[in-house]
């Protein structure tokens, strides 16, 4: 079949743009604001003139995606402020590229609807469910200690967010400490009741992190992933319920629970990393030092990296 000239060169053409695009792959979890960026797709459209194309890899928790950063699985991905902690502790191979807005309110201490307690100091001798080493478990021990609790007055249950779930819908654990949207869930689907929410606790915020190696040698994918960042923000600000039940369907969670949590997640957008952000996260080390989970809270200006944001 003969072709004319300029088909072929277009042909051969795409061919090599083919061949010659790289992949950036990036960690997300259903709690962050990259679960946005993702259905947004606007963060593909940036890349493409730079010949970069986006793989998408869903986490439930912070930890596994930490590791998949240090084991050279991905480039690029995002954490709360407790696991990003214990990244450093770990040793990983991760550094801060941003980090997002505070969103207190987001993350909380709940009980059951029938449930004799009423406050965290209640908490005393009962049982907390809650993922090692996360927001919640930093909320809990903020919590404890400002109603005058240690956090040998009760016992922790160390439960992944679905098994806490099961084991509070059967009343096993008298308090889960968790962020959304399973904070959302459980108050709209098992008519959880706050004990305290983060206000006034902690900021609960996200930070991005990226590897060494990817955020030394491409710098114009960081600047333009931190870019659709700030572009999502206005989206989810501007109408927190329409972008409810544009995730809806994709984290197959009813729209009632996305419509809570969207309403009150701050949680967007991403900045270099402020003398505030990094006095918090050295607060979070510092604590959970104390509380014995590591030896030395690492120094968190050692794992900072400056990037200017839009």
């Amino acid at each position: 079949m003969n072709r004319s000239p300029i088909l072929f060169a277009c042909l051969l053409l795409a061919a090599a743009s083919q061949l010659s695009a790289e992949t950036v792959r990036i960690g997300f979890q259903k709690s962050g604001a990259l679960l946005l960026v993702k259905a947004e797709g606007g963060l593909e459209k940036r890349l493409a003139p730079l010949g970069w194309t986006v793989a998408w890899s869903e986490f439930t928790t912070g930890a596994p995606l930490v590791d998949g950063l240090d084991g050279g699985n991905l480039d690029i991905g995002h954490v709360g402020d407790g696991a990003a902690v214990f990244a450093q502790v770990a040793g990983k191979r991760v550094e801060y590229i941003a980090g997002s807005d505070a969103s207190p309110a987001s993350v909380a201490i709940v009980t059951q609807a029938g449930s004799p307690l009423h406050a965290v100091a209640d908490l005393r001798g009962r049982t907390l469910g809650v993922t090692k080493g996360t927001s919640a478990h930093y909320l809990a021990v903020k919590a404890l200690a400002g109603a005058g609790l240690a956090p040998g007055d009760v016992t922790w249950a160390w439960l992944s967010p679905a098994d806490a779930r099961a084991a509070f819908e059967q009343g096993s654990i008298d308090g889960w400490a968790i962020w959304d949207p399973f904070f959302a869930a459980a108050e709209v689907q098992a008519h959880a009741r706050v004990l305290h929410d983060g206000t006034g606790l902690t900021s609960f915020r996200e930070y991005y992190l990226a590897t060494p190696a990817f955020a030394a040698a491409h710098q114009d994918v960081i600047a333009a992933f931190i870019a659709e960042l700030v572009s999502v923000r206005v989206i989810a600000r501007q109408d927190p319920l329409a972008v409810a039940h544009l995730l809806a369907p994709l984290l197959k969670i009813d729209v009632a629970v996305l419509e809570r949590s969207e309403s009150r997640k701050l949680r967007y957008g991403a900045s270099a990393l402020s003398d505030a952000m990094i006095t918090e996260q050295q607060a979070i080390a510092d604590a959970f030092a104390a509380d014995g989970l590591f030896p030395i809270a690492p120094r968190i200006s050692d794992f900072i990296v400056h990037h200017s944001a839009p």
